[in-house]
């Protein structure tokens, strides 16, 4: 399998991917065989050195509990991806609409992908076309702290984007955030209040992200 590995990557690197997406990963010492393969390729073929990155896809209950070893495995991590077919078959569980059997599995993987300060990503809808469920699941994945979703059909890019694209409600709170802080900075103060709720740092933390 490695040798087969490598023969594919000798085949795909030279047309300058932006990242190869590894399948079914268990273990930082994966991550670290494939940056030092795709290195030696880089520097035989000419390649920018560390242009190309790594996402993970977390399949397997080996995967869950290394999932923070994984993300900060090298530095082409640009994100852990969420299988969640192959993980219910290997845990033995029958997810449901609400997905509270595979909450913990997608919470420890928002949380290793952020720790690493790598992007996570969700599984994708199996229903291709159930949109309202689609909706539910994109929702769900963004409040949890998701960057984005896979898609198994294009029919599904335009929810999945809506969903975890940035509202202009969204842009106007962190506008009027900023505008505050700054505001409280200038009189001396850490702290301050909008709509009768209190801010400080995280709010401004929150709000660049969202106007970033």
């Amino acid at each position: 399998d490695t040798e087969i590995g490598c023969a594919y990557l000798h085949m795909i690197l030279p047309l300058q991917p932006d990242g190869i997406c590894l399948p079914k990963v268990e273990g930082a010492e994966e991550i670290a065989a494939a940056d030092a393969a795709i290195g030696k390729i880089e520097t035989a073929q000419g390649l920018p050195r560390g242009s190309i990155k790594l996402h993970a896809m977390i399949e397997s209950a080996a995967g869950i509990l290394h999932a923070a070893e994984i993300a900060s495995a090298s530095p082409r991590m640009a994100s852990l991806i969420f299988g969640s077919a192959d993980y219910a078959a290997n845990v033995h569980c029958r997810p449901g609409e609400d997905r509270l059997e595979v909450l913990l599995a997608l919470q420890t993987i928002v949380i290793a992908a952020r720790s690493a300060g790598i992007d996570a990503i969700d599984a994708p809808c199996f229903d291709i076309r159930d949109q309202a469920l689609l909706s539910r699941e994109s929702s769900q994945a963004r409040r949890m702290g998701f960057t984005g979703k896979s898609a198994l059909h294009p029919e599904q890019l335009g929810i999945i984007n809506r969903t975890f694209d940035v509202t202009p409600e969204e842009t106007a709170w962190a506008e009027r955030i900023i505008a505050e802080l700054d505001e409280a900075d200038r009189r001396g103060k850490a702290l301050s209040t909008v709509d009768g709720r209190l801010i400080d740092n995280p709010h401004r933390a929150a709000a660049e992200r969202i106007l970033k």
